[in-house]
């Protein structure tokens, strides 16, 4: 039986979104295994136990980065929108702080009223340039 046009439309987003989730695993597998094999042996859990203990580092003292940005894709995965600016008119960004960012940006998502346009996580302050994750989870760079 052949497939109409929109049945064809259909089966190419879903390819399309099979693509993006294997994508976004495949990174965040990554990411763990980053933070598995991070500066400590005990792994992430480690490393943030350790860094309790220490004192936040100076700007002499803290790793130098790097000057490429982290690869960030275009559109929100979730959102579908934007992932950086120019933003439409009248929005505004607010740039907050939490523990769990992941977490945090699931809770922007569910508000209601459509008022957030697009969610993203990292790390602010700090003195090293576009820091790693397992940079920033080494204590030295200054970023919180």
């Amino acid at each position: 039986q052949a497939l109409n046009q929109e049945q064809v439309e259909a089966l190419k987003k879903a390819v399309v979104r099979k693509k993006k989730v294997e994508e976004i695993n495949e990174r965040i597998s990554r990411v763990m295994e980053e933070a598995r094999s991070g500066p400590t042996s005990g792994g992430i859990f480690a490393i943030m136990k350790e860094q309790m203990r220490n004192r936040i580092v100076s700007p002499d003292e803290a790793l130098r980065g790097r000057d490429d940005k982290m690869d960030v894709s275009k559109y929100h995965y979730i959102l579908h929108n934007p992932m950086e600016g120019p933003w439409p008119p009248g929005l505004k960004v607010v740039v907050m702080a939490s523990g769990c960012f992941w977490g945090s940006e699931k809770g922007f998502w569910r508000l209601p009223g459509g008022g957030v346009y697009s969610t993203a996580v990292g790390f602010a302050a700090g003195y090293s340039r576009n820091p790693t994750y397992n940079e920033v989870c080494s204590g030295r760079t200054g970023a919180t």
